[in-house]
């Protein structure tokens, strides 16, 4: 019998990380070591998915990064046509999402990033 109200966490249903979901905790946890001096648990960095000081379009943000959701880079190499969706139309370099928050070149991102650290400090 099933009990639809039961939770099962992830170590319950032995559900693997997928392996670019795996190599964003580790960036994560190594770029937080950099930073703060502290490695946070996965399952901490899962809990912040959830956290209710974050809007649900930001929890939902963090959540597709980490488990490399969004469709930008290889997603787009093997769709014929959009090949050219793959690398940066300004720095023409190969695209993902750590590409497109911390390296590229594009005025935009800057942006973003003076604007998140203007609101950060609210």
């Amino acid at each position: 019998m099933r009990f639809p109200y039961l939770k099962i966490t992830r170590d319950e249903r032995k559900v693997p990380l997928r392996n670019r979901a795996e190599r964003n905790i580790n960036t994560i946890q190594a770029r937080a070591q950099d930073t703060f001096r502290a490695s946070p648990t996965v399952d901490k960095i899962w809990a912040t998915t959830k956290h209710k000081d974050f809007t649900r379009k930001t929890r939902e943000f963090i959540w597709k990064a980490t488990q490399h959701a969004y469709k930008v880079g290889e997603y787009w190499t093997h769709i014929e046509s959009y090949g050219n969706r793959s690398t940066c139309p300004i720095c023409n370099e190969p695209e993902d999402t750590e590409y497109i928050l911390m390296k590229c070149k594009a005025e935009t991102r800057s942006t973003t990033w003076r604007l998140a650290n203007e609101i950060w400090a609210r």
